[in-house]
């Protein structure tokens, strides 16, 4: 009596604890009748209460979700009939094994579980592994269709024709009296599989315990215990601050190691197991690897260099770094990246040297270049070169000519000052403006004017320096470009007619020296003509009381170009 209250007690106390787990389900009526409440209720505690109440055995395939939360209310149904329900409200379908066991499964898995054959549970003999069975019974019977029951690593569930079911059960029945025939050597699964590839040991069972070797090749033991001696197999846990997992996993795999890696779940540990040469050899790595890719921070002043320049020139040549900052620059990354980003900066930040370049721009007589034995034959000339000219020095001769001002009209004299790999410009004149007239031409061949445009042009004198270089021994490498213009008449349209003198060099100057350029010849010839008033205009008379004077002018245009670095 004592026993059926206990029994009474204890059923009590399950159903009060799934009826709180499950928020609400009752129970009520008798056996054939019964209702059922569920309010979020994961399918894995429904399972529990149906199978506690039937007194059966129910198996969940692997592909089931055993925590969906399940709702619902079933009034005057037999408990197996409700169960049935919920099941096919969540798309879930049933199939028996024997007299009292039950298998839960997806319609997709149906081939399987209802595909003609005799599906059974049996029972994995202990000491034996549950893959090793289920690849083994498949292997010698491929009409079998096996699987490792959820949740149940010591049950196979095998499906197939009737006569290899019996054939798996009665091999499966004798493997306890194989291995009671043999001998296990207790070792981790991995230390076996190891063993079993480097010996060859073909004729060898892997367990969950180890290896286990038959009465046949009991003899193997002393070649095992001497390449476990050998080996030296054990394991540690490694602590990274750095590297994920999916690193050092790609680092053991392309290291060829013979130690194997486990991530530790959610501790941010890592597991290493294998023989203690490789073991220490790929710890000592993992610790390297995690010392060099600590992510640091570091912030950089920077000074007048640009700030978009150094964020361009970073992150196009590391993209790991990560930019911050405007002025006050911080560098996110490893610390090999930041010293790297440190000398792009260094060199970006490089003062660069100002140089001071004069011009003295001359249109002077050709014929009097002559005079002192100068041929300008040549876009620039040195200072050395010139002196060949003449005896004499003729560079300072040609000089005070034009600052005499005689024989030659200074144009102008600008001064420009300029910074390595910038360009500088000066325009010396007038703004003109030109009307430029918009044009079209139609399919049928015919002009049509659009538009006019009102274009303002530059005359006068434009000199432009660029690409300005300092070497290291002074020597200043520049490119010039000189531009003379003058309005000279007009068209009959009333437009401007604009001649233009230009010359363009790439010169090496050295510092404080000067260079000539020459070559821009203008030729004008000009006609005077004069008369006395009254007097001049009388017919036939008239010419006796008018002149006409013919000169022609040849000048050329002279550049001197002085370059001088200045100290800051």
């Amino acid at each position: 009596m004592d026993s059926e209250d206990g029994e009474k007690m204890r059923k009590h106390q399950f159903k009060k604890l799934v009826t709180t787990a499950l928020l609400a389900l009752t129970i009520t009526g008798s056996s054939s009748a019964a209702v059922l409440k569920l309010a979020d209720a994961p399918l894995s505690q429904l399972i529990e209460l149906y199978a506690k109440e039937k007194g059966c055995n129910i198996f969940l395939d692997e592909s089931v979700q055993s925590q969906r939360k399940i709702t619902a209310h079933l009034n005057n149904l037999p408990l197996e009939e409700a169960f049935k329900v919920v099941l096919k409200t969540i798309n879930l379908e049933t199939c028996a094994l024997g007299d009292n066991t039950m298998i839960v499964f997806p319609p997709e898995k149906a081939s399987r579980y209802k595909s003609g054959m005799s599906p059974v549970i049996i029972q994995i003999p202990d000491g034996f592994n549950a893959e090793w069975l289920s690849n083994m019974l498949r292997n010698a019977m491929p009409g079998l269709k096996t699987s490792i029951m959820p949740g149940e690593n010591n049950k196979l569930v095998i499906i197939g024709p009737e006569d290899q079911i019996n054939d798996a059960r009665k091999l499966t029945a004798k493997l306890p009296e194989a291995g009671k025939a043999g001998t296990i050597i207790e070792m981790t699964q991995a230390e076996a599989q190891l063993a079993v590839k480097e010996l060859n040991l073909e004729a060898t069972q892997i367990t969950q315990n180890g290896i286990m070797l038959s009465s046949k090749n009991i003899g193997m033991r002393k070649r095992i215990e001497d390449w476990r001696n050998e080996t030296c197999w054990g394991n540690e846990v490694f602590y990274p601050e750095n590297l994920d997992f999916k690193q050092m996993a790609q680092i053991a795999g392309s290291m060829k190691n013979r130690a194997t890696v486990a991530d530790l779940g959610n501790t941010g540990a890592c597991f290493i197991e294998g023989p203690a040469l490789d073991r220490k050899r790929l710890a000592q790595v993992f610790k390297e690897l995690d010392k060099r890719e600590k992510i640091i921070h570091k912030e950089i002043f920077l000074g007048d260099i640009d700030v978009n320049a150094a964020r361009t020139s970073i992150t196009a040549a590391l993209p790991q770094l990560k930019v911050a900052g405007d002025r006050n620059m911080v560098l996110i990354g490893r610390p090999g990246h930041i010293a790297q980003a440190e000398e792009i900066l260094k060199a970006l930040g490089k003062k660069r040297k100002q140089v001071l370049i004069s011009f003295r721009l001359a249109e002077i007589s050709r014929s009097k270049l002559k005079t002192l034995g100068i041929d300008l034959d040549k876009s620039a000339y040195s200072y050395d070169e010139i002196k060949q000219f003449h005896d004499k020095d003729t560079l300072p001769l040609l000089l005070r000519v034009l600052n005499e001002g005689k024989d030659a009209k200074i144009l102008a004299e600008p001064n420009l000052r300029v910074i390595e790999g910038e360009e500088a410009k000066v325009t010396i004149g007038d703004r003109i403006p030109l009307e430029v007239e918009a044009t079209a031409t139609t399919d049928s061949g015919s002009v049509l004017k659009l538009n006019t445009q009102l274009q303002w042009v530059d005359v006068g004198i434009k000199m432009t320096v660029k690409d300005v270089n300092v070497g290291p021994e002074h020597g200043i490498n520049m490119k010039i470009k000189g531009e003379v213009s003058s309005v000279v008449s007009q068209t009959k349209q009333g437009y401007p007619q604009i001649r233009t003198r230009e010359a363009e060099s790439t010169l090496r100057v050295q510092n404080g020296d000067s260079i000539i350029m020459g070559g821009l010849i203008n030729k004008e010839d000009r006609e005077t003509r004069t008369k006395i008033p009254v007097i001049g205009n009388i017919p036939l008379f008239g010419g006796l009381a008018r002149g006409k004077d013919s000169s022609s002018n040849d000048n050329e245009i002279v550049m001197v170009v002085t370059a001088k670095l200045i100290e800051d």
